[in-house]
């Protein structure tokens, strides 16, 4: 849970940008080899997690585990139906690897996002 973003606070020129920027070229790294258990990708309790909402209401839920020299174990999930021509298996039962980088942005503190009063 975030906390509130303080009073006067009005929204940042960059930090926007920054992050639509890294939403349009969101692409992982690799698929995690399936025999892994949720316990050694970190899934079992994330480390942070993320959720994004289009205009139809459906949400993306990534869920981010343990990082290794290969990346961040990541995991999503759709919330309120797909998108049309997206299969189920997109998502459903996979674990991919993310650019910590990646991680790091989409988990970003919400105060980077607005300028202080």
């Amino acid at each position: 849970t975030l906390a509130p973003i303080q009073a006067g606070a009005s929204p940042s020129a960059e930090g926007p940008r920054k992050f639509y920027a890294l939403l349009s070229q969101t692409t992982f790294d690799d698929v995690a080899d399936p025999k892994l258990t949720p316990a050694q990708t970190g899934l079992e309790a994330p480390t942070a997690s993320c959720e994004l909402e289009d205009f139809q209401g459906r949400r993306l839920v990534f869920a981010f585990g343990k990082e290794t020299p290969a990346g961040v174990y990541t995991k999503i999930s759709c919330v309120g139906g797909r998108a049309p021509g997206v299969p189920a298996e997109l998502f459903d039962g996979w674990v991919y690897l993310f650019h910590p980088d990646l991680v790091k942005g989409l988990t970003c503190p919400r105060e980077s996002l607005v300028e202080k009063p």
